[in-house]
């Protein structure tokens, strides 16, 4: 199996606009996580001035005591909202790889208007190392006759979205009540130049 180059269809404003949006989410997190230690901190201070004069005469290790069991409790509560942060930030990145499907769906929706209609789409992925590296349309349909099947063919080679589109065959089929032309497609995605599929 040769390697093949990624094709992302997201549009490039949607992409850029969905990483603007992650970044933003993040610095939110990371003032929220400052504003909340700080809020602590104040807390803090507030707790160990408002006690009594008696409670200042405790000894001294009864007061680092209650400062480690504070930090302690901090540094849980950091790892905590640093563990969500990362998982997060997990589901954004995977979301972001994936492609727009639904600018395909369009494309497929327009060329065969008039032309044929589609009955299955099969959208597979070719692994290479356990990532798509390239993706693989099957479409089976009806067209009014064989010239017409063609006529798709020629039309989704012309788009350049795909490197190939193959007719694996054609045959007749009667359908609501009509003689029709099944056909069977088989295409490649092209890949972007940034090597995306």
């Amino acid at each position: 199996m040769s390697r093949t180059a990624k094709v992302n269809l997201m549009p490039r404003r949607h992409r850029d606009r969905l990483s603007q949006q992650i970044k933003v989410r993040r610095w939110k997190r990371i003032v929220a996580a400052y504003a909340g230690l700080m809020g602590m901190a104040c807390a803090g201070v507030w707790a160990l001035q408002a006690q009594p004069s008696a409670a200042a005469a405790k000894p001294a290790a009864s007061t680092q005591a209650l400062r480690a069991q504070d930090k302690q409790a901090l540094t849980v509560a950091l790892e905590t909202e640093v563990a969500a942060y990362k998982l997060t930030q997990q589901r954004a990145d995977f979301v972001r790889e994936q492609p727009d499907f639904g600018v395909l769906l369009e494309l497929l929706a327009r060329k065969s208007q008039g032309r044929a209609m589609l009955t299955r789409l099969d959208l597979k992925p070719e692994n290479i190392d356990g990532q798509p590296s390239a993706y693989r349309l099957e479409l089976d349909g009806l067209a009014q006759s064989p010239r017409e099947a063609a006529g798709f063919v020629l039309a989704l080679e012309d788009t350049g979205v795909f490197a190939s589109v193959r007719l694996l065959g054609t045959a007749r089929a009667q359908e609501f009540g009509l003689a029709l032309t099944s056909f069977r497609l088989d295409c490649e995605l092209a890949p972007e130049p940034g090597g995306r599929p």
